[in-house]
């Protein structure tokens, strides 16, 4: 903003002293069954809607802000170049109605490949969420939140083991309200019986966007290998469509206990028809994933595990730990028969 940086301090609600919570957004749960789906329900004891298993333990409580974020009156813009916190790490997972059985198009034996099916979803919902606690490894514990003015802030401790919200963030009951000139003023009488907080929610949201689900078969790889796996497929096929990296991104999705299916997927919200233009290339598209994974004989001495010549670009920088190129290579050859 005219070379300056706003930050968000809170959500953004509107004008009520009914129902504070409902004011803010949307309450929701997020829950996992035993084969690993992850869905979202109004209800705590909803089955999952892919399986009918019921769901492992009590779940994560999500909040869909309804009017957006706010930026804190008594904090003006930052000039641009400084260090920036961020706070907690945006995640992607897919959503409780995406399943193969509901796709546009499928293709078993994906480029000549036995076992190898992809399935092409025209408007797939994922859901976006952040829990907030470290910038890097996301297992952070959801934001508490004033129902007075927004004002949201990291949960340093989980829920008690009796279920119940543990202490405040530190200075929690000293913020000003976001809406306050002065920094210095609290939000919060000092008379205030009870606490207006909601507490641990999981900040989410929904988007409808083009997927791409590679399903095997058989139980060829770990978690770690298929990753490395799939962020490989996507700098192959942003190379084919000639698209910038950034148009493209995978995620992991539970399909059992024993398997997991790699997502590609459009990052325009809305889709832009570039999943389907990948379904199409084939053979094409995974010759060129391993071309990357591979590289030169300089190449296959050098690099151990990522590097800027094969799949530790920027969007892979900040999954570096679970790249390891080899073992993405070595799943690839096998699927090639090479």
């Amino acid at each position: 903003m005219g070379g300056k940086i706003a930050e968000s301090k809170g959500i953004l609600k509107h004008w009520t002293e009914a129902n504070r919570d409902e004011a803010l957004g949307q309450n929701s749960w997020l829950l996992r069954c035993h084969s690993r789906h992850e869905y979202f329900s109004n209800s705590q004891d909803k089955p999952c809607p892919e399986c009918s298993g019921v769901p492992e333990g009590a779940g994560k409580s999500l909040l869909f802000p309804r009017f957006g974020y706010t930026t804190a009156g008594w904090e003006p813009p930052k000039p641009a170049g400084g260090r920036l916190d961020r706070v907690g790490k945006v995640e992607t997972i897919a959503a409780s109605d995406f399943k193969l059985t509901e796709a546009t198009e499928k293709q078993p034996a994906f480029g000549g490949v036995a076992g190898l099916n992809v399935a092409y979803c025209d408007g797939g919902e994922l859901l976006i969420r952040n829990a907030g606690g470290d910038a890097f490894s996301g297992s952070g514990h959801g934001f508490a939140v004033c129902t007075r003015c927004g004002f949201a802030m990291s949960e340093e401790k989980p829920p008690t083991t009796k279920g119940g919200p543990a202490a405040l963030p530190r200075e929690f009951g000293s913020h000003a309200s976001v809406f306050a000139s002065d920094s210095r003023s609290w939000c919060w009488p000092k008379d205030l019986k009870g606490e207006p907080v909601l507490r641990h929610k999981v900040l989410a949201a929904k988007e409808r966007t083009d997927v791409l689900i590679l399903d095997w078969t058989e139980d060829w790889a770990a978690e770690p290998d298929l990753y490395s796996l799939g962020h490989a497929l996507v700098l192959a096929g942003t190379r084919l469509l000639e698209l910038d990296s950034r148009e493209l991104a995978v995620e992991l999705k539970g399909r059992s206990e024993e398997r997991t299916s790699i997502l590609i997927y459009d990052t325009v919200p809305g889709g832009a028809g570039h999943c389907l233009e990948l379904m199409e290339r084939g053979r094409d598209w995974l010759e060129e994933a391993r071309r990357i994974l591979g590289g030169s004989d300089e190449h296959q001495r050098t690099c151990q595990k990522a590097c800027l010549d094969c799949i530790l670009d920027f969007a892979g920088q900040v999954n570096a730990r679970k790249l390891d190129r080899r073992r993405a290579l070595a799943v690839l050859d096998f699927a090639l028969g090479e």
